[in-house]
């Protein structure tokens, strides 16, 4: 077994360690694209370290996608440029990037076989016969694809497909993975399953990658880092309890958490909350919310409108409870059930355990908060505490 400092080779597939460079792996440097003269990207900045799994997330039409296939050279940056380790990609066409990508919809050539879809990489890159059966034999059994070698697409699963799709993108070995909502074709089952094969795989491997979905499931368990894009721009960067405990913005914690965030419109008055209406309102003294808030507001906080953001396991029916609320709903979700509420001029979720789910529709209860558990935000979304 051959080892070179910053590689081990398992079989004939090189992995690499997670050893961190002093300088990013890979670098976007003020990239910005636009179509139609629609700004797309704007002024994109993004690092990225040897081995990190890195997650693109964000509604459709942030710019997340386009990102992807600027980094495999699929379109071109009207403005900045791509840094791989310390190469400027930003002209170098994609078969020389040294770069995997699987697609949304996988491109597997129909009339292939699993064989030859894997190994087309190769061929184009006039390996020989013997360097492309090793090569084969090794991704075949790291995908666990053994016995359908010689089938046509058509006779293989979606989640075989998926296997195949990979397989084809990290057997040349590339220095960079791109992932292009692999798991958006699969049914919920299928894509719990794969979500782990994928992450076992980078991180047996020590692949850098990057992966762009939608979906803040996949991105909360598969990610290292999220990267949360809206409009363009990085809404906020980090590990993915970092976004969900200390989002810096209503946006960025409404997108982040299932069930989505509660927000209850609130009036401060220079000494007191308030939260409803003439007819079904209840009053919070500033004391008492600085108990409940995630941080101390900011001093002087002028009397305004504004909304409070409590996540629905946050939340705690309790019989000495200062609130009260309405059952509209009972969501039955196997372990938990979702209480949906009526309280004060908002419709709210409250998280529970099954378990302890007494309750009936039209029920009156009682309930707070966790301390230390509210976000407060201004009606622009910008969060204060």
């Amino acid at each position: 077994m051959r080892n070179n400092p910053g590689t081990n080779d398992i079989g004939h597939i090189r992995m690499r360690n997670n050893t961190m460079a002093a300088t990013p792996f890979l670098s976007v440097q003020h990239v910005e694209k636009s179509f139609d003269n629609t700004p797309v990207l704007l002024d994109m900045n993004i690092d990225v370290e040897k081995g990190e799994f890195v997650v693109l997330l964000g509604p459709s039409g942030c710019g997340k996608t386009t990102l992807l296939r600027i980094l495999a050279g699929l379109i071109e940056a009207e403005e900045g440029r791509i840094m791989l380790e310390g190469n400027d990609l930003s002209r170098t066409p994609t078969h020389n990037r040294e770069i995997g990508f699987v697609f949304q919809r996988y491109a597997l050539f129909p009339h292939m076989t699993v064989r030859e879809n894997i190994s087309y990489g190769l061929k184009i890159r006039k390996r020989d016969k013997q360097f492309i059966r090793e090569k084969l034999a090794t991704i075949v059994d790291l995908l666990e694809l053994g016995g359908l070698e010689e089938r046509k697409i058509s006779e293989i699963s979606g989640g075989q497909q998926q296997r195949v799709a990979l397989a084809r993108a990290l057997v040349i070995e590339p220095k960079l993975l791109l992932l292009d909502e692999p798991l958006s074709n699969l049914d919920a089952k299928l894509r719990a399953s794969v979500r782990v094969n994928i992450v076992e795989i980078q991180k047996k491997l020590g692949i850098t990658t990057i992966m762009v979905t939608h979906d803040q499931i996949e991105a909360m368990t598969m990610g290292d880092r999220i990267i949360l894009m809206n409009e363009g721009k990085i809404q906020q960067s980090g590990p993915p309890k970092e976004l969900y405990a200390n989002p810096k913005d209503r946006f960025v914690s409404e997108f982040i958490g299932s069930p989505k965030i509660n927000t209850l419109p609130t009036t401060f008055d220079g000494t007191s909350f308030y939260l409803g209406n003439s007819e079904n309102s209840i009053t919070i003294s500033l004391t008492d919310m600085c108990n409940w808030l995630m941080t101390t507001p900011p001093k002087n906080l002028p009397a305004n409108n504004y909304l409070l953001g409590i996540r629905p396991e946050s939340m705690r029916i309790a019989s000495d409870g200062m609130f009260l609320a309405t059952i509209a709903f009972l969501e039955d979700c196997g372990a938990d059930t979702h209480l949906h509420l009526k309280a004060y001029r908002s419709r709210i979720i409250m998280r529970i355990n099954s378990c302890d789910c007494t309750q009936a529709v039209n029920d009156t209860v009682p309930f707070t908060f966790l301390d230390k558990s509210l976000y407060l935000f201004d009606l622009e979304g910008n969060r204060l505490a």
